[in-house]
This record gives C-alpha cells, sequence and structure tokens, in this order.
C-alpha cells in the first residue's frame, strides 16, 4: 500500500513541477512580448525584465531601450530569472 502511495505522490509531484515549469514559460513570453511593444511604440515602461536592477547593491542589469541589441536584453532575462526564480525540477 505505501509503495502505490509513493508512486502516486511521486506522480502529483511530477505534474506539479511540470505546471509550474509551463507557467514560469507563459509570464516570461507575456513580459517579453509587452517590452517589444513597449519599445516599439515608443514607449519607456517596461517590464522586470528590462528595468535596471540592483541586487545587494550591486547592479546586475541595466535599462533596456529600443535601441539595446537583443544580446543586452536576453543576459537581463536570464540575470532575471537567476534571482528571482527556483528551478522547479532541481
Amino acid at each position: 500500500m505505501a509503495s502505490v502511495g509513493g508512486v502516486g505522490y511521486q506522480g502529483y509531484i511530477d505534474a506539479v513541477k511540470k505546471d509550474t515549469t509551463e507557467t514560469n514559460g507563459r509570464q516570461i513570453a507575456r513580459a517579453i512580448e509587452q517590452d517589444f511593444l513597449s519599445l516599439a511604440n515608443g514607449l519607456k515602461g517596461t517590464t522586470e525584465l528590462g528595468t535596471e536592477m540592483t541586487v545587494a547593491g550591486v547592479k546586475i542589469t541595466s535599462q533596456v531601450k529600443a535601441e539595446s541589441s537583443c544580446y543586452k536584453y536576453a543576459e537581463n532575462i536570464t540575470q532575471y530569472l537567476n534571482e528571482r526564480w527556483k528551478n522547479p525540477n532541481a
């Protein structure tokens, strides 16, 4: 009986990890889309992904502007994910 419960519980944990990963991906996709629309229309506001970020007094990203490179934006996204989100599959 205990082994059946263990298998069921592990299935539940795996499903929660999968759902969390998918939700995180959708949130990132929406933020990227919002930033591109904002910058393409000459607006200055961006999501946290495009905003200058400082952690523990150290500036780790810079403000993304329309003329910023895709690499800079991707670097901001990487830093944001590393600082704010825990990998649910780890």
